[in-house]
């Protein structure tokens, strides 16, 4: 297991690269 601030750290970096994929892949232009 992680530390927590390590596991913070790496959903925030996770939050910050699959957030603008996921809507992308949802509302294809």
């Amino acid at each position: 297991m992680l530390y927590p601030a390590e596991a913070a750290l790496l959903a925030a970096r996770g939050a910050d690269f699959a957030g603008p994929v996921r809507i992308i892949g949802r509302f294809p232009l």
